[in-house]
């Protein structure tokens, strides 16, 4: 049964005036008796009067007694209503008591108002309404301070009305996952600004739907346009002008002031600060998260978290890890806990439409050394869902009589519960009825105490049973409801508080070597790798954050893992006093659940920069103190009187360099955020979601890209005729790449024709082509067009546009000996095999084994252009460095500049083959990089499969760095803008 919001705001105040004005209640009782008891007095005159007229014998002028019984009635009326307007008056009096209460009600209603908007997003976070009571009221009763301490009512009203919304959001914290924790704190501020009049309908509907450009993109002169923003926000900023007057003349701001506006855009989001130009002066703060969400969408998540700092600073705290003692302390025998892991993909790594990061912290590995702490080790047992019935209502059953913990696996797998389990599960429920004292604690409890009907022949619950559930989100089966509207849920999401990630880690590893024998004389290298090892693990979490930025594939870290390589340490300083393996056993270890070998290569590179001694630590540069390395050295600084515990605490929010990666990594996880958010916001307001994104696409757009592509097909030139009867291997390769350029082509223009025919309904649809029509609608390529090359990531019109300036590229190679001067990688469908026939040409040519000879990476100055091809090997154009800069006047690999995250152009490159046994790496002045070339610069096609080869190239630092920062290079046909 649902409750009217009217009704929602009384029974809060209620609970809030029990506390705050306690001696309420009694008087408004005691006053609304005295209503009823006056107003009954008058209902008995009047009646006295008519019961007198109705039994009259005569005329009623002729009654003796009338006259005195009317004046009678008349002065007990006049003396009932005295004193029933001195009652009413009384009450009125009274109610105004609540008057300053009532805000801080509404505030109330206003946050249950905003939990039940968020179960749209997952039905495990419904809060029952008797639930949100108890939450409520227990924070009242938290705050007083007693009669005569309460202060202003306004400012009284206030600090209940931000502690109110502190005590729910941190429930709500542990109940939902991150990325819904923000969004919810979002929902707060937005209704709170919409509540004091700082923003209006149309604005919040502007910033969840965006704005619609289309019906004035032909009459928007596009001349003056600055050339950093693009036509369509150009578009939508002439819409922003013609909804909202105050944003009259931003287009002119924007043409006049565009360095102003384009270097305000690249800092980070403040709201406080006036926008440029002058012309924009009078903006309120959410009109100015409006322009920010037109001119810069890959940004709503800095915006949104600027937003909620400007509005609840101080009120809620970050996101933090759940912690399984407060969670243990929170539940009973009668309250079971729902542990709920975020979905992810069939690969691990997560994706936009999942409910969280898919980064999920091991809840069975919690409970088990929750029990080592309350002493109920060997008393646990685990099943899952997917074995019989039977078995789990066994185990449930004794578990609850012997006073055992039970761990119910992969609930969600899980078919219907059969009637014999819901009445166990009813069970351990009905048992608060029966036995359980009313919480006083001050932790704040979930749960109602409304009864649970008792099953017969019910079990006696034994004080020590707990009951574990675990279960994803998103997929599969949802538990019963009732155990979703009684238990406690818990999401078991790694969130970003990088702190408090490290300092779990350390106090982990530190209870570890805590066990560990102190009067060894080799205790003290135990000790020394606690906070290197915690801060290792921690990064590697943080970084999973960054997706495919950080690495080519998700990979999994656990408490394990620091288990591993402390169990390494102890085995190593038994055997011998030698650590130099140390590193190379912890990157064994962490790296072993790498997939790919380049990721493998980067837990390496880590490990070999945190994983040091003391001594070596303080001999680190001071220069790296914004990585991850200056990191650990301000961590084990000797020269501070804090402890580490306290260096930890202390330090700020880190950014990608911290952990390092590349600034860019920031931008793409920002905008990652940037678009669930906007996503999820449209499904809580109730707005209709766009499916642009899916792949749908009108009729009409998709008979356009036809034509493009069938345009694009009748301009590429013919590809010549060539043999695969050749001596040398470099013309051998030519011959095929010509031939995979045709049948690619042919593949094209079959499969736009065949597309041509379903969009005229001639021709049925099949799987292969559905997936083309959807990749189509998203704009991008194919895969079945890319069978024949590597794969990319570029849009579909630039890649179509790139085709043909590949295929005149190819042709030239072919054709002209003079135009192999210089080779672009980009010209080949598969330019690894391109790298390998170099070196194959060279060795038929001197009649050697291809195992003589090895390619040797020369990279020329700036500016120099060879006229004609090299003796040995071959010239390379077209390459681009990303994630680093390159210096020309020492030919090196160098730190990207902060305010440039544009990939830097590479001069020409010389691959010269050279014999093996010739090799003299002492003539080598600086480190060299390997740096893998890609054909693409997309993070998800970053893996060792998509690798053309390897160049080494010089590095002012150590190669490490590289490493982990991603540096890699992309051959391309044109400049980066």
């Amino acid at each position: 049964m649902s409750v009217s919001d009217e009704g929602i705001v009384d029974r809060l105040l209620y609970e809030l005036m029990k506390f705050e004005r306690s001696e309420f209640e009694g008087q408004r009782k005691s006053i609304e008796a005295d209503i009823l008891h006056h107003k009954h007095e008058l209902n008995r005159e009047q009646a006295k009067v008519l019961d007198k007229t109705l039994n009259l014998t005569g005329p009623l002028l002729e009654e003796p007694n009338m006259l005195d019984s009317l004046v009678t009635c008349q002065r007990n009326v006049n003396r009932t209503l005295e004193t029933l307007d001195e009652a009413q008056y009384l009450r009125d009096s009274l109610e105004e008591k609540r008057i300053p209460y009532i805000p801080v009600a509404t505030h109330a209603a206003m946050l249950y108002d905003i939990i039940k908007m968020m179960s749209v997003l997952c039905p495990l976070y419904h809060v029952p309404f008797s639930v949100f009571i108890r939450i409520f009221a227990n924070t009242a009763r938290s705050r007083y301070r007693g009669k005569g301490n309460i202060g202003a009512p306004k400012a009284r009203a206030q600090e209940l009305i931000n502690h109110t919304t502190g005590a729910i959001y941190k429930h709500v914290s542990v109940m939902m996952f991150e990325q819904h924790t923000n969004l919810f704190a979002l929902l707060i501020a937005i209704k709170r600004m919409r509540s004091s009049g700082q923003l209006t309908i149309e604005e919040l509907a502007m910033f969840i739907d965006g704005l619609d450009s289309s019906e004035v993109a032909d009459t928007i002169v596009l001349d003056y346009k600055p050339h950093w923003i693009s036509d369509k926000i150009w578009m939508e900023c002439a819409v922003l002008e013609s909804n909202l007057p105050v944003f009259k003349g931003l287009r002119t701001s924007l043409a006049k002031s565009s360095a102003q506006w384009q270097e305000y855009f690249k800092y980070p989001v403040c709201l406080a600060m006036s926008v440029p130009g002058g012309m924009l002066s009078d903006l309120t703060v959410f009109q100015v998260c409006l322009l920010w969400r037109v001119c810069c969408a890959e940004r709503v998540s800095e915006v949104a978290s600027a937003l909620v700092l400007y509005e609840l600073a101080g009120v809620i705290n970050p996101p933090d890890h759940y912690d399984i003692k407060n969670v243990y302390h929170m539940a009973d025998k009668d309250t079971p806990v729902i542990f709920m892991l975020p979905n992810v993909s069939a690969n691990g790594d997560h994706h936009e439409n999942s409910s969280a990061t898919g980064d999920f912290i091991d809840p069975s590995f919690h409970v088990h050394q929750l029990a080592k702490d309350v002493e109920m080790e060997g008393r646990i047992h685990s099943i899952s869902f997917g074995c019989q019935v039977d078995d789990i209502k066994r185990a449930l059953s004794e578990c609850m009589e012997a006073g055992y913990w039970l761990i119910l696996l992969n609930c969600h797998l899980a078919g219907p519960w059969n009637q014999d389990m819901l009445d166990l599960v009813k069970t351990i429920l009905a048992s608060t009825s029966k036995d359980k004292v009313p919480p006083t604690r001050s932790t704040v409890s979930q749960y109602p105490s409304g009864d649970v009907p008792v099953p017969g022949n019910s079990i006696e619950v034994h004080k020590n049973f707990r009951l574990w559930l675990v279960t994803r989100v998103d997929s599969g089966r949802l538990i019963p409801g009732i155990l979703i509207q009684r238990a406690l849920k818990v999401s078991c999401e790694r969130t970003r508080n990088f702190k408090s990630t490290l300092l779990q880690s350390h106090h982990y590893i530190s209870q570890v070597i805590g066990r560990l024998d102190t009067s060894d004389r080799k205790f003290s290298k135990y000790s020394d790798i606690i906070t290197p090892l915690a801060l290792l693990h921690a990064v590697l979490l943080q970084r999973r954050y960054y997706g495919n930025s950080a690495f080519s594939q998700s990979s999994f870290w656990s408490h394990a893992d620091m288990t591993a390589a402390l169990e390494v340490l102890k085995t190593a300083t038994f055997v011998c006093d030698n650590q130099k393996g140390i590193p190379r056993l912890t990157s064994d270890i962490y790296g072993g659940h790498c997939l790919d070998p380049k990721d493998s290569e980067i837990v390496q590179a880590l490990v070999k920069e945190l994983i040091k001694s003391p001594k070596d630590i303080q001999m680190m540069p001071d220069s790296s103190a914004d990585t991850v390395v200056g990191m650990l050295k301000r961590i084990c600084a000797k020269d501070t009187n804090m402890t580490i515990q306290e260096q930890l605490r202390q330090i700020l929010d880190i950014s990608a360099g911290h952990l390092g990666l590349p600034a860019q990594a920031d931008l793409e996880l920002c905008g990652l955020q940037s678009r669930n958010i906007l996503q999820d916001l449209s499904k809580v307001s109730g707005a209709p979601v766009s499916h642009a994104s899916e792949g749908n696409t009108s009729q009409r757009e998709m008979t356009s890209k036809l034509e493009a592509i069938l345009t694009v097909l009748s301009d590429l030139p013919e590809l010549p005729q060539t043999s695969p009867d050749q001596l040398y291997p470099m013309e051998l390769y030519l011959h095929y790449e010509v031939e995979g350029y045709k049948q690619t082509i042919s593949n094209i223009h079959s499969d736009a024709l065949l597309l041509q025919k379903f969009s005229k309904g001639e021709v049925a649809t099949t799987p292969e082509l559905q997936e083309i029509i959807s990749a189509l609608g998203r704009n991008e390529v194919p895969a079945i067009w890319q069978m024949h090359t590597l794969p990319t990531c570029k849009p579909l019109l630039l890649w179509l546009n790139d085709l043909k300036s590949s295929v005149e590229l190819l042709i030239s190679y072919v054709t002209d000996e003079a135009a192999r001067t210089i080779f672009s990688l980009s010209a080949f469908l598969r330019p690894d095999r391109f790298i390998q026939t170099v070196l194959q040409n060279h060795a038929r040519k001197n009649f050697q084994d291809l195992q003589t000879f090895r390619l040797h990476v020369q990279i020329l100055p700036i500016g120099l252009t060879p006229s004609c091809a090299p003796e040995m090997g071959i010239y390379l154009s077209g390459l681009h460095l990303h994630n680093a800069s390159w210096d020309s006047i020492h030919s090196t690999i160098i730190e990207q500049p902060l305010d440039n995250n544009a990939p830097c152009n590479l001069p020409v490159v010389w691959l010269k083959p050279v014999e093996t046994r010739l090799d003299n790496r002492e003539q080598i002045k600086y480190p060299l990089y390997k740096c893998p070339v890609y054909l693409s610069e997309g993070s998800s096609l970053l893996q060792t499969e998509n690798v053309i080869t390897h160049l080494d190239i010089p590095s002012n630092r150590n190669p490490g760095l590289w490493v982990h920062k991603r540096v890699f290079l992309t051959s391309k046909l044109s400049e980066p803008s």
